[in-house]
Formats: structure tokens, sequence, C-alpha cells
């Protein structure tokens, strides 16, 4: 898009993302021109710790929350952070996971404000 001549901010604003993110993008994909489109795309090694979750175990979760806790014996109308963590370890998703760490994944995700209401579910 930014070959076409669409300004950042349109790019950004079209893709929801912030407009650093584009201005980032595009900057790794002119400097590494010389490399295959698949390793420029590719994110770049990054420090600190590797992630806990799998994307496998990522997709479980969001899709567990998109489901209604009655259908798993829960006496609530909403996932709460603790309940969805609580059920992801029932249902063997993952081995264990905190509430806090949970509400941190999701929002970091899919920028949603709400602590009741975890992700937008289409449906």
């Amino acid at each position: 898009m930014a070959d076409e001549g669409i300004k950042y901010q349109d790019i950004a604003k079209k893709l929801d993302v912030n407009n650093n993110v584009v201005t980032d993008w595009t900057a790794r994909w002119h400097q590494r021109m010389d490399e295959p489109v698949r390793e420029r795309l590719q994110d770049l090694p990054r420090s600190g710790s590797p992630d806990k979750f799998t994307a496998k175990q990522l997709c479980k979760i969001i899709a567990l929350s998109c489901e209604k806790p009655e259908d798993y014996a829960r006496p609530i109308t909403h996932w709460t952070a603790k309940e969805l963590a609580d059920e992801a370890v029932k249902q063997g998703i993952v081995e264990n996971i905190s509430a806090s760490y949970l509400t941190k994944l999701l929002k970091k995700r899919h920028k949603t404000p709400s602590k009741s209401i975890l992700v937008k579910c289409k449906g």
C-alpha cells in the first residue's frame, strides 16, 4: 500500500494498527530488499523470555472464550479472566495460566478494554 502512495496513517487505519507499526514494517521491508520475501516478513529476534504458550494454545483459549460459560457448567453468563483461565486448565489447553496473564494476552491481541468480556466473538 505504501508503494501505491497510500499514507502511513491511512494504512494503519485500514489495518487497525498503530502508525508506528506501519512505519517499522515499511522501513524493514526496504532495509532488507536483498532477502527473500518470506524472511523479510518474519519478526526480528527480540530480547526477553520466549512466549509461554504456542499459537495453537492461544487460538484454543480464544475459541473457548467465544463459547458460553454455561456450556461448561459455569454459573455465569460471561467469562471472567479467572473462570476462563480455570477452564483452559481444566480442558487441558494449558498446564497453568494466571487470570492476570490471560487478561494481558487477550487485551494485547484483541484490544478489548472490558475485564468481564475478554474477546469480541462473532456470531
